[in-house]
């Protein structure tokens, strides 16, 4: 079947649905402001794009809340058995604050203590919990022991001749199996003897596996690997034991014809072709807009009557994103997103390959928050719920400048606060810690728990705090926050006063230039010989997203330049050929006693 063969039933199938209307063709000049819904109703065109990212949006979420009514609870639920098992007596990631299961051991006997129940529980795992758990097993049906990478220094003793010799401080790693005989690895000899090895210990690692079925419509046989660090790098007379369990899926699925028949497998099937079809919809209206953009550049140069218009052209940058819908471009990571995600959803449930469920639910989430933003470009047909969009457009590139402005002055904050009370705060022990304490401080969070935190006996440090918090809250809320305040309000009142979409507004006056142009007299050789000089012209505005808006701040030269050149050309050249450079230049010659000029042609040469 041809694709002309594929295009007309899709017509056919239009017209049937459009109540047997005949598909009505879109002006050019009414392509950058129609909605779908009076795409539907006026031109009898079914919206695709709408009711692709409608179902995508549908089916997404019945997704998610599947895996998040059936998966995250089990997630959740072994992560705390094993921590409970394996690692009693340990902090939740809410108590914590680098999100590690952890805590703290402070004497080499209750390390010894952790490492043997963890031995010991690992080899009666699988009797005592009342899930269904079974070991990894070796190919003499043994389980696979635990496995103990232990990193250790060389040699650091006190008694040698040269104790801060750098060559008794490299590091040698060595992996022990850890077995009911011998559960302790390096520190199976004495009291004396491990506390000779902690002196030289690093960090460790017992890392095992166990099997786990998840019954549901389509059962689950899951891989967990759970990793338990002894670390001990920041010395300090306490090691840090963490817990950390991720799941994979067995190498080994049982399939069948009844799981391509479930509806997990049916909707994931929808989806995907679904995220197809949109991107290449998407793709094919990007390339529409391109060439109604291109095709329209060339009439206005073409007729002189819409050359240098500077009240609708009034730069270059305005006038290409005109012609283009932001929303036609978001829509193909949203598809991507969306076909990564399913595919990894087929893979993990329909074959045998090994993928990690982390993988799975990130690329899920990023696919719902695509698929949900994606509506909201929908709204800007309908002014009152598009407001927040105007608003951010607007808003945005002051808030860009004013960030970039007040980022080092943050960034200064952190690295002081990190430095002067990090060894002693766990809030600022690193520079991502201090910044996210920082942040919750310039959003009203833990303010007076930081001054308390922070405070020292010792009086420089007392008076340092003191000083960091009041400066910082002095800039940073008083003055960061309310200016962002205040930018957001002016977006916000300026929406008010002119509530057209800031989006649409440019369309719309577009739509004059291309209704105009449409039977301009095409000249291509003039086209492309006064390209660099209309070009030129513009480029003088690019700058004006992050230095400001240039066409508020136009010079008296710059209306001069394009009065005269577009009224010298009304008059004196009646036709619709293109100006050249040489003609352009004699019209640029200012006055006697006014000021000098930019002109589009370059620098004056003597």
């Amino acid at each position: 079947m041809s694709i002309s063969d594929c295009y007309g039933k899709l017509s056919c199938l239009e017209n049937n649905f459009c109540f047997g209307l005949q598909r009505k063709r879109i002006p050019e000049h009414k392509l950058l402001t129609i909605s779908p819904y009076q795409k539907l109703i006026t031109y009898h065109r079914i919206p695709w794009k709408f009711l692709l990212i409608l179902l995508l949006v549908i089916l997404i979420t019945a997704q998610t809340i599947e895996y998040e009514s059936l998966y995250s609870p089990y997630y959740s639920a072994n992560e705390d058995l094993f921590a409970q098992i394996f690692l009693p007596g340990t902090k939740t990631y809410i108590e914590t604050s680098n999100g590690l299961i952890q805590k703290y051991i402070y004497s080499v006997q209750e390390l010894k203590d952790s490492i043997d129940n963890v031995v010991v529980n690992y080899y009666n795992f699988s009797r005592s919990s009342i899930g269904f758990y079974e070991f990894q097993y070796e190919t003499d049906q043994t389980p696979t022991p635990p496995k103990f990478k232990v990193e250790s220094y060389k040699n650091v003793k006190f008694d040698q001749p040269n104790p801060i010799d750098p060559s008794n401080y490299e590091i040698e790693t060595i992996t022990y199996d850890l077995t009911i005989s011998k559960p302790l690895g390096p520190f199976s000899g004495d009291l004396d003897q491990s506390l000779d090895f902690m002196k030289k210990f690093k960090k460790g690692e017992i890392t095992f596996y166990f099997k786990n079925l998840f019954p549901t419509e389509i059962p689950k046989c899951l891989l967990w690997k759970i990793v338990i660090t002894y670390d001990y790098q920041i010395r300090g007379g306490s090691t840090r034991a963490s817990i950390l369990s991720d799941a994979t899926d067995c190498q080994k699925v049982i399939s069948s014809s009844s799981h391509y028949k479930s509806s997990y497998f049916l909707i994931s099937l929808v989806l995907l072709i679904s995220a197809i079809w949109l991107m290449g919809l998407s793709s094919h209206s990007l390339y529409n807009e391109y060439r109604l953009y291109k095709n329209t550049y060339q009439r206005v140069l073409g007729q002189k009557s819409l050359r240098l218009d500077s009240e609708h052209f009034a730069s270059q940058r305005s006038f290409r994103m005109a012609f283009f819908n932001f929303w036609y471009l978001w829509n193909i990571p949203t598809c991507i997103s969306v076909i990564i995600a399913e595919l990894i959803y087929m893979f993990t449930h329909f074959s045998t390959a090994k993928i990690n469920n982390l993988l799975f639910s990130i690329t899920l989430g990023i696919a719902a928050f695509c698929c949900w933003f994606s509506l909201t470009g929908y709204f800007q047909w309908y002014q009152s719920f598009y407001s927040l969009i105007n608003v951010i457009s607007r808003a945005l590139p002051k808030v860009i400048r004013f960030t970039l402005c007040a980022l080092p002055i943050f960034l200064g904050y952190a690295y002081l606060g990190t430095i002067a009370f990090g060894s002693y705060v766990e809030y600022f022990s690193t520079i991502d810690q201090t910044c996210v304490t920082l942040f919750a401080v310039l959003n009203g969070d833990i303010c007076r728990d930081t001054y308390d935190l922070i405070y020292r006996q010792n009086h420089g440090m007392a008076v340092l705090s003191r000083i960091y918090m009041y400066t910082f809250i002095c800039l940073f809320i008083y003055a960061w926050v309310n200016v962002f305040i205040t930018v957001g309000e002016e977006a916000y009142i300026s929406i008010i006063k002119d509530p057209k979409p800031v989006n649409l507004k440019g369309k719309r006056q577009l739509k004059q230039y291309i209704k105009k142009s449409k039977d301009a007299p095409m000249r291509s050789d003039s086209i492309l010989k006064s390209k660099e000089t209309i070009s030129r012209f513009f480029s003088r505005e690019k700058s004006s997203f992050f230095w400001g808006d240039d066409q508020e701040k136009k010079t008296t030269s710059d209306v001069y330049l394009s009065q005269r050149y577009s009224r010298s050309y009304s008059v004196n050249n009646p036709s619709h050929l293109t100006p050249s450079a040489n003609e352009i230049t004699p019209l640029l010659k200012p006055p006697k006693g006014s000021a000098p000029i930019r002109t589009p042609l370059g620098p004056k040469k003597d």
